[in-house]
């Protein structure tokens, strides 16, 4: 059972194995909640509504980087920790062609209007790294969470994940993600064993450069400093850190 917010719908997966297999879902037996107040810690209460995806991972509030996902449980080195759907997708050829119109903020927000209502609202609960909460822009928010689907990307397209969007960055990740073209989805599994209420990180840069690189890069597109175990190495350990990544 999963919410696809971009369609404002609850949706039932039936295993692989029982293809003609029907599912009825009796009203008698259905429960409707109360919509939930989002008054206070409006990020956190969206997210709290996706899917827990085998109870991996929570979104959660990380002090001194906003909101993060930690291990809601052991996680062994390969294990899946989350596989989701885009709310919605932007090719390589539209994006450069609206960026050469200058209308990228057009378009993102054209791709926004479209969504239901649940999805704007989760869309617009996300970053935006080049303003305040009050000031967030359409664009802003999806370069600041916009993840690429790479050369398992037939279009070169990135999308937008309401979970997928919440892993924040180090330079030494424990989740590796990939883009699987024939499923839609994105595929998040654990690079490591991870403990208990460890965050969760992806990599936002080329991790096989330099730190003085990395921290550019990063403080260019993402507007942070980044803080990881690597980028606080000093001395002999970080000159030792950069020469492995040459």
């Amino acid at each position: 059972l999963r919410y696809v917010v971009a369609k404002g719908r609850w949706e039932v997966l039936l295993d692989e194995d029982l293809p003609k297999s029907t599912l009825a879902l009796k009203a008698a037996n259905l429960k409707v909640l109360a919509q939930p107040d989002l008054s206070s810690d409006r990020e956190i209460s969206l997210c709290a509504q996706l899917p827990d995806h085998g109870n991996k991972y929570q979104i959660v509030s990380i002090p001194g980087k906003g909101t993060g996902v930690v291990a809601s449980s052991a996680i062994k080195k390969g294990d899946l920790i989350l596989s989701e759907a885009p709310l919605f997708i932007l090719s390589g050829k539209e994006t450069m062609a609206a960026v050469r119109a200058g209308s990228k903020e057009a378009l993102v927000t054209s791709q926004v209007q479209r969504l239901a209502k649940s999805g704007q609202d989760a869309f617009w609960a996300l970053h935006d790294c080049r303003a305040p909460k009050e000031q967030k822009t359409a664009l802003g928010i999806w370069d600041t969470n916009a993840i690429g689907h790479g050369e398992c990307s037939l279009s070169n397209s990135e999308g937008i994940y309401l979970a997928g969007s919440r892993f924040n960055h180090s330079c030494l990740p424990n989740v590796s993600r990939v883009w699987k073209e024939v499923d839609g989805m994105v595929v998040f599994h654990a690079a490591r064993d991870i403990l208990l209420q460890e965050e969760l990180t992806i990599s936002y840069c080329d991790i096989s450069r330099r730190r003085n690189s990395r921290q550019a890069e990063l403080k260019r597109n993402f507007n942070f400093t980044c803080q990881c175990s690597v980028c606080c190495l000093v001395g002999s350990a970080q000159g030792r850190s950069d020469a492995l990544r040459e």
